[in-house]
């Protein structure tokens, strides 16, 4: 049988996720009918009311065992301890940009995008314990803008974090933005719709045929040797993304000849 381990790698699972941070009520239906098991934020009295639950607004998590979150956040963060994760609390977020962006940094295995100087002073610390390499941009809302495909591989929305990515040699799809709800007022980002829930399936929450550039992202995914899957039929919707935290363990299947599964 199988067993949880963690995602070693920021939104990179490299089996079966069996843990997602998931904070809209639909999406996490929809991955809990998977038997994918969900934990959500209560919402924000620090953020505006559209973005008040989303994950990526009010925790990192920086890999392994390690999440860094909004100290407002006690029962998730319970939550998270109970199923063995190190949690490490820090400030809330403000409700101004760039105030609320403290937890929004797109993290790709080994190398994290944001706008470094207004993360949160524990999260900068924990990516510098962990040796991740910071890469500054000017979009603060980095993860909302980042797609995660492989570890050098992203679809964004932004062109100025297309364009770092591409400098360190990460091969980049650049999506055009707008297609993705995020309120009556604002339109939504690519990072905040998607989330890899299989070393080979991204989720989104939403059909792809709603956005102008899904035959690239389709194209883009095939060519990572990755597949959508639409959790809805809807437009795609901004929740604030999907974060794989847990995943199956690998298992070891001892395969028997003919001549020894007889023998017993």
């Amino acid at each position: 049988m199988s067993a949880d381990g963690f995602v070693e790698k920021p939104n990179l699972p490299n089996n079966s996720v069996t843990l997602c941070i998931c904070s809209d009520r639909y999406t996490a239906d929809a991955l809990n009918r998977l038997g994918i098991k969900t934990l959500g934020t209560v919402p924000s009295p620090f953020l505006l009311p559209e973005v008040s639950t989303h994950p990526d607004m009010q925790l990192c998590h920086t890999g392994g065992k390690t999440v860094v979150i909004d100290s407002f956040q006690k029962g998730l963060s319970a939550s998270l301890a109970e199923n063995g994760f190190a949690v490490i609390t820090d400030a809330s977020p403000e409700r101004k940009y760039p105030g609320d962006i403290i937890y929004n940094a797109a993290l790709c295995a080994d190398t994290a995008f944001g706008l470094t100087e207004r993360l949160s002073e524990k999260l900068s610390a924990e990516l510098t314990r962990r040796k991740t390499k910071t890469v500054r941009v000017n979009q603060g809302y980095a993860k909302c803008s980042v797609c995660v495909v492989e570890k050098r591989a992203i679809i964004t929305d932004d062109p100025g974090i297309a364009a770092a990515a591409k400098r360190l040699g990460f091969d980049v799809l650049t999506a055009e933005k707008g297609d993705i709800f995020l309120s009556d007022s604002h339109y939504g980002f690519i990072g905040g719709c998607s989330g890899k829930i299989s070393k080979d399936t991204i989720a989104f929450t939403g059909c792809l045929d709603s956005h102008r550039n899904c035959d690239q992202i389709r194209t883009f995914l095939k060519k990572h040797g990755c597949k959508p899957l639409e959790l809805t039929n809807g437009i795609l919707k901004d929740v604030g993304s999907i974060l794989p935290v847990k995943e199956e363990k690998e298992c070891i299947h001892w395969v028997l000849t003919s001549e020894e599964l007889n023998a017993r």
